[in-house]
């Protein structure tokens, strides 16, 4: 009873730290334990040291059990061993490697909470950034890792490594389907790329291009889209990137002439003065009429619908699809350019299918609008002058097709008639 016990530490056995002091109550009998943490220990020896005093009732102490040991966190390594998935490598790309850390007590983990340098023998050939090692040029080189732990340093293999040479981008090249348009048209286009052919080869999905416009207010580029955007005249070039290589292509002219639209007729179901609610063959405005009625297809307060009739179609989850066929007439002979645009609405969804014919028997498909597209009510703009120039009428038709037991309709439509004002 009354027993006291005190911890020292020394580096030189002469100046001594107390690191813990336990008297009374916490030292009373053989069944207590005691840990003592001793941090920031730098030095390769240290000395560790108990003073016990006794209490004035002559008790006695002792010490039965000393244990030291040196927590795992602080354990020495012995060993870094480097290994690469293969001795070659393409010029441009990361070198996957692992760096395997053994310490004194047999513990075998990564390299984490060390500090990790990493060297080659030759930079132009493998490059060091941080942790990354890329390679650069055709040719061979070595690396090896320095790796420091707790004060210790060790240095890892070596491994040699070939570098081969990838193919570089040489030129680019752009071609279009017509480069005489009018406004609003897209463009389609062919982007190609050539390589000097020596190396691993390099797929086009690799390289990065742009394109440039000595007129940009002429043309425009988006979402992948060449577009038509104004009347006039513009050079257009490609300009491609791969591995740090610029190229430009040679210039393709485009032109673009603009149009004058006249309307035809348009409508929304809010707004039926010019639409026929009747029989087909009546005109719902000068120059467009409903041509046609297909099964499936009714008439309501919204306009046209593929509405399904309740005594034939029980089945809640039946589909009813129905086409309702325009016929538009050009205003002053023959129409030079046709364009359209229209909107949709459904009840629980449905696509909408739009085609055109010369003769409202041989269809050919242009748009589908889908479910989504028709439930935000997009309004969708279709340039139809390929089909129409030079005719005196042409067919439309939608084909309304619900998903299930409900309605799909036309929400709005408009029909233009437009003649070339030039250039400018």
């Amino acid at each position: 009873m009354g027993s006291s016990l005190k911890w020292f530490t020394s580096t030189d056995k002469e100046t001594w730290t107390q690191v813990a002091d336990y008297s009374g109550p916490d030292w009373q009998s053989n069944t207590t334990f005691v840990d003592i943490l001793l941090e920031d220990v730098e030095e390769s020896k240290i000395y560790v040291k108990c003073e016990m005093t006794c209490g004035a009732d002559y008790t006695w102490s002792s010490v039965n059990d000393i244990q030291i040991k040196k927590m795992a966190s602080d354990h020495d390594v012995e060993k870094a061993e480097l290994k690469t998935e293969s001795d070659t490598l393409d010029q441009y790309e990361e070198l996957a490697y692992s760096l395997t850390l053994t310490y004194d007590d047999g513990i075998v983990s990564d390299a984490s909470g060390a500090k990790v340098t990493f060297v080659s023998s030759d930079p132009s050939v493998i490059s060091v950034q941080g942790d990354t090692l890329k390679g650069v040029n055709p040719g061979k080189a070595s690396v090896y890792a320095v790796v420091e732990y707790s004060g210790k340093t060790v240095v890892t293999n070596t491994v040699s490594i070939t570098v081969n040479k990838v193919q570089q981008l040489t030129g680019a090249s752009l071609s279009l389907e017509k480069t005489s348009v009018m406004e609003g048209e897209t463009l389609p286009y062919e982007v190609s790329f050539t390589y000097d052919g020596e190396g691993t080869p390099v797929e086009d999905s690799q390289v990065a291009f742009s394109f440039e416009f000595t007129n940009p207010d002429v043309v425009s580029y988006k979402d992948g889209k060449l577009t038509a955007a104004s009347a006039g005249s513009t050079e257009v070039y490609v300009v491609a990137q791969l591995h740090g290589t610029t190229v430009r292509s040679e210039p393709v002219t485009i032109t673009v002439t603009r149009i004058d639209w006249t309307e035809l007729c348009k409508y929304d179901y809010e707004d039926l003065e010019e639409f026929s609610t009747e029989v087909p063959g009546v005109y719902s405005s000068n120059n467009i009429r409903i041509e046609k009625i297909e099964p499936g297809v009714g008439f309501n307060e919204q306009g046209i619908c593929a509405l399904p009739d309740p005594e034939t179609t029980p089945d809640w989850d039946a589909r009813v699809q129905g086409d309702v066929v325009y016929k538009l007439t050009a205003p002053e002979g023959a129409f030079e350019h046709l364009k359209i645009e229209y909107s949709g609405r459904a009840i629980m969804g449905g696509d909408m299918i739009l085609s055109i014919s010369e003769n409202a028997e041989d269809w050919q498909q242009v748009s589908v609008m889908t479910n989504d597209e028709i439930h935000y009510n997009t309004i969708r703009t279709l340039n139809l002058s390929e089909y129409a120039a030079g005719k005196s009428e042409i067919y439309v038709k939608f084909t309304f097709n619900p998903t299930r037991f409900t309605w799909c309709w036309l929400n709005s439509f408009a029909a233009f008639s437009g003649k070339t004002s030039g250039e400018a």
